[in-house]
């Protein structure tokens, strides 16, 4: 304490008091950090405040790149919509919400004559949930079909469908039988000829379309009973 300073008038005195040091040093938080306080009298430990939250002097630390974790996994997913989408071919299909459960309810074409070609049979609302740090992997779709008759109808065209537009598609050798058949697609390597991301396939819009042709047919039908999807994806390492 400084000492008392006797001032001009009778009895009168000031005591000059050095705070800082009665409490030995700069004032501390709970914590034990150094204590400060913003312009607002909020108080700071240790360079940020005590709810957890920053200052204007403190940035957040962006993500590192993606290192991948070696654990590659897989999700199998299911369309909850379908429609006809005429952007290639002259047949439409019928019924195409049919083709959203293996239950036996089929999705078909129009009569198709010819070597002509069916609309895109679009699926899409696979509902996924990849981590925003991942990497894709690839994509097994799996569709079950049937044609009306023997050695009528072929693939024209089975794709992944990425914004909504269909993309580079597949062919599987052969025609489709008269019985539900489960035909693969893809691998857990493949992407179809195009990059992904994780939003790319947690979009609403993602999906598989399915185009069938005559080989030529006569007045057939090609019908879908289910189509699936199944994701393996990388989860980033911590």
């Amino acid at each position: 304490m400084a000492a008392c300073a006797v001032g001009l008038l009778a009895g009168g005195c000031s005591l000059l008091v050095d705070m800082d040091g009665l409490g030995g040093g700069a004032p501390r938080g709970d914590g034990g950090g150094t204590g400060r306080t913003d312009a607002g009298g909020e108080a700071f430990i240790d360079g940020g405040p005590k709810d957890g939250s920053t200052d204007a002097g403190d940035a957040a630390i962006p993500p590192g790149p993606c290192v991948p974790s070696g654990l590659v996994m897989q999700t199998t997913l299911k369309p909850s919509a379908a429609v006809d989408d005429a952007r290639v071919g002259s047949v439409a299909w019928i019924g195409a919400s049919n083709a959203l459960a293996l239950d036996g309810a089929l999705a078909h074409t129009a009569s198709m004559s010819g070597s002509v070609s069916s609309h895109w049979l679009r699926t899409s609302g696979y509902g996924a949930t990849l981590p925003a740090r991942s990497i894709v992997r690839g994509f097994v779709v799996q569709v079950t079909r049937k044609a009306s008759f023997k050695d009528e109808i072929g693939d024209q065209s089975i794709a992944m469908v990425k914004a909504g537009v269909p993309g580079t598609g597949k062919v599987a050798q052969g025609s489709w039988g008269t019985t539900l058949d489960t035909i693969t697609y893809g691998s857990p390597t493949e992407l179809w000829g195009t990059t992904w991301t994780p939003a790319d396939v947690n979009a609403t819009d993602l999906g598989v379309a399915i185009a069938a042709r005559g080989l030529p047919a006569a007045d057939e039908t090609a019908s879908v009973d289910a189509v699936t999807l199944t994701v393996h994806y990388e989860p980033c390492a911590p």
